[in-house]
């Protein structure tokens, strides 16, 4: 069982669900996801993880039941609505995970701040060098101008580190999901077929064949070979 099904089944449920009407439903979600940023640890940093995302819950909620009054299909999408959905979802959960893997409250928000280029815009040398002799710009005093300081750091992983990006992207963005993967294969606690979109290309799905069995080898050979490198478990720290 997945913590997600916990929560759900011994708090949300419990706790009425979206028995109890309106207002009553979104506060059990609010109550169920404060609660499981609790599980993760006792801080200010996991208590605002869970707030918000019962908050993104809640928001989706109200988003859909708007959308129903209106007489919407929301079986019916168009592409433009799935790539603004996507680039949002994807947006606020960066945020909300700035808060789950700092060290503290303050952290989180220095964090935040750079983000949004608070702290001083931080760009590679490569790039100020770009604009001034390539495009004729003066980036540096164009943000100034615009009251936003300007730092050039000469560390920057180059084509290799664009490389990397790009194919984090690439799996972030048009990957399958494990649910989408295992559609087929699912527990027999729940069964969602039915409910489970299935990928773009539904015939990359796992099946207990040579094929899945040879990709499976070359992960766990990978894994055994990885074994040898240091790096720390992130929940230790709770």
């Amino acid at each position: 069982m997945t913590l997600s099904r916990f929560l759900r089944d011994y708090l949300y449920i419990p706790l009425g669900g979206s028995r109890k009407g309106v207002f009553r439903r979104y506060l059990n979600l609010m109550i169920t996801m404060v609660l499981g940023g609790l599980w993760h640890g006792a801080g200010w940093t996991f208590v605002l993880w869970g707030a918000l995302h019962g908050f993104y819950l809640s928001i989706n909620h109200l988003w859909h039941a708007l959308r129903r009054s209106t007489g919407h299909d929301l079986e019916r999408t168009t592409r433009s609505g799935r790539v603004i959905s996507r680039i949002l979802t994807f947006m606020a959960v960066v945020l909300a995970w700035v808060f789950f893997r700092a060290e503290s409250l303050d952290g989180a928000i220095h964090v935040l701040q750079g983000m949004m280029g608070m702290n001083d815009f931080i760009l590679p040398r490569i790039m100020g060098y770009y604009f001034n002799q390539v495009m004729g710009y003066d980036l540096s005093t164009g943000l100034v101008g615009l009251g936003i300081p300007l730092k050039l750091t000469p560390r920057f992983g180059g084509i290799d580190a664009l490389r990397d990006l790009l194919i984090l992207f690439i799996i972030a963005f048009f990957a399958p999901n494990t649910q989408q993967v295992m559609r087929k294969y699912l527990s027999a606690h729940e069964t969602l077929m039915g409910k489970i979109t299935p990928w773009t290309f539904p015939h990359i799905q796992w099946q207990p064949n040579k094929i899945s069995a040879f990709i499976i080898s070359i992960g766990f050979i990978y894994i055994i070979l990885k074994m040898t490198d240091v790096s720390e478990f992130l929940y230790f720290q709770f």
